[in-house]
């Protein structure tokens, strides 16, 4: 949001606010809901500041260009849902034996193999 830090103290005080999803050293993620309170509210003729102040946020360390590139930010997303998750999704734990693998996990294994084998087999005529 801006160049600050927030203390450890101030981090406890944000994250027991309903508004505040998570709070770092240096970043507050809002709810959802509060994001959409805040579009309607900012929509309705209220000032930006003033929304994120009724909220229970100190606004003193924000510059107002944070609050607005934030509220630009906020209107640019799809509120409708939670938000997808970001970054490489997380990997499923690959059975080890063949006993826990399915049928079709099984042939896709095999046919994997089967590569290998013809592979090797074309670099084994190479030599």
């Amino acid at each position: 949001m801006s160049n600050f830090n927030l203390t450890i103290d101030e981090i406890k005080k944000l994250e027991q606010l309903p508004v505040v999803a998570r709070a770092t050293q240096r970043q507050i993620t809002f709810t959802q809901e509060f994001k959409r309170h805040a579009l309607n509210e900012f929509a309705a003729g209220k000032l930006r500041r003033d929304i994120i102040e009724a909220a229970g946020i100190c606004t003193k360390n924000i510059h107002n260009k944070s609050i607005k590139d934030m509220f630009q930010r906020w209107g640019r997303q799809d509120l409708s849902s939670e938000p997808k998750p970001k970054g490489r999704p997380k990997t499923v734990a690959k059975p080890t034996n063949s006993m826990d693998m399915t049928i079709e996990q099984l042939r896709v294994k095999c046919a994997l193999q089967e590569a290998e084998i013809e592979f090797l087999k074309k670099v084994h005529a190479l030599d």
